[in-house]
């Protein structure tokens, strides 16, 4: 299959699966208790997420790597940073939209090419292209202008810690990609391998975070009493697994930038339903 046609495919993946884990984020963070209340557990949510997308990589990892790949110390550093900013990025993209709306946030993640650019330009000593700023330029600006065409912006007092836990959510999201990208140039790990090493790390970070937080307790709590929350982050993490593998062959064969565009015209069209 030509290089058109399989990335044709690989966005199809991607936006099959992560309007449908879109649609099912919004019904978690929205879902109400038996007692009235919301679930207010975010990091049991990546938890989740993380876990499902593991066990997910490891079949993916039997079917298209079943021979064990010897892997270098200089693979350790890089997926424990990975593993670090992406099981931190998502939770605190949720908890920002207890003060800056859905709006707002979806509007700030589908500006993520360019800290992944800034990312790659500061951190890693990159050179790009002037076209490829440009091209930057005008997604960026395009589906911000699509985002916020016709509909009214979140104002309010605690609007600046949104916007400071979107940053650095933002932020993180620019250091995952930007790393993911040079780990699969220079250290040559296939797609199936780096997903689910990064997941793993990830999920043991997180079960961590859970347990030390009270988080894992409190949802213990919850899932005995709303049982059916179980099987939402069920179907929540199993859509977001899927994605991943669209999303690290897309990586693994075009590149980030590549990857950031195709997600954030993702993101675009999600916000026809908002």
């Amino acid at each position: 299959m030509n290089s058109s046609a399989l990335l044709v495919v690989y966005v199809l993946g991607i936006y099959a699966s992560f309007l449908t884990w879109g649609a099912l984020q919004e019904q978690i963070t929205s879902y109400t208790l038996s007692d009235g209340s919301q679930f207010n557990a975010p990091f049991v949510i990546n938890l989740f997420q993380n876990s499902l997308a593991c066990l997910v990589g490891l079949c993916f990892v039997q079917l298209t790597c079943p021979r064990v790949q010897k892997f270098h110390l200089d693979v350790v550093k890089p997926v424990c940073l990975v593993s670090l900013t992406q099981s931190l990025s998502s939770p605190l993209g949720m908890m920002s939209t207890s003060y800056v709306g859905y709006l707002l946030y979806t509007l700030a993640k589908s500006c993520k090419l360019v800290p992944v650019m800034f990312v790659h330009k500061v951190w890693y000593k990159e050179k790009f292209p002037l076209y490829k700023y440009v091209v930057v330029g005008i997604v960026t600006v395009g589906v911000s202008l699509f985002s916020i065409g016709g509909k009214e912006m979140d104002h309010g007092e605690q609007l600046l810690i949104g916007l400071a836990l979107l940053m650095s959510s933002l932020l993180l999201d620019g250091v995952t990609n930007a790393t993911q990208d040079v780990m699969f140039k220079n250290l040559k790990l296939d797609p199936a391998h780096l997903m689910f090493l990064l997941n793993f790390v990830s999920t043991l970070l997180t079960l961590v975070y859970c347990t030390v937080s009270g988080q894992l307790t409190y949802s213990v709590s919850v899932f005995y009493t709303d049982p059916r929350l179980i099987y939402e982050l069920i179907c929540y993490g199993l859509c977001g697994a899927l994605g991943q593998i669209f999303i690290f062959l897309t990586l693994h064969r075009f590149g980030s930038l590549i990857l950031i565009t195709v997600t954030v015209t993702r993101k675009m069209i999600g916000l026809l339903y908002v």
